[in-house]
């Protein structure tokens, strides 16, 4: 089990492997913060870097590192993903080159769908 507390102070215990992904940026607002997903249904944001925070959780080498349509990074656990495919017309910006599904949260990235399937599968991904 470990724990993190929250940009508000909340403190929540849960098991490192239900991370499933990180940012260093809110996707909403742009506001420098790492936010988690999976942890809860709820993306939490922490005041940890996202590399201290994989580091402290020993969990970097599950994380792929890929980068989101805004040209930020976004950090994706392997074995979170369940698939990857290119984007319908019009489902994303321009520029976005594959979509990657997890139970948490969908994200589009600006690598193309072979490469975020290497990277996935280097990271503890089954695709």
């Amino acid at each position: 089990m470990a724990m993190l507390t929250t940009v508000d102070g909340t403190q929540i215990t849960f098991a490192p492997k239900a991370v499933s992904g990180l940012a260093d940026h809110d996707l909403n607002s742009g506001l420098i913060v790492t936010s988690v997903y999976g942890v809860t249904k709820e993306v939490l944001q922490i005041n940890e870097s996202v590399e201290e925070f994989m580091a402290r959780l020993r969990i970097t080498k599950n994380f792929a590192k890929l980068t989101r349509p805004n040209d930020f990074p976004v950090w994706i656990n392997g074995s979170a993903v369940s698939s990857i495919r290119k984007p319908f017309p019009n489902e994303y910006m321009t520029g976005v080159k594959a979509v990657v599904f997890t139970a948490d949260f969908t994200q589009g990235v600006k690598e193309l769908p072979e490469e975020v399937t290497v990277a996935i599968n280097e990271h503890g991904g089954e695709l």
